[in-house]
């Protein structure tokens, strides 16, 4: 079963690809 990221590993993923999130976004991408 594929882990959730939690929010540091998705705004340090998006950091990476030059996007940033608001923890709104992040909660959002997650439930995706």
């Amino acid at each position: 079963m594929y882990r959730m990221p939690n929010i540091d590993e998705m705004v340090a993923v998006a950091r990476e690809l030059g996007i940033h999130l608001g923890p709104d976004e992040a909660v959002f991408t997650e439930n995706i």
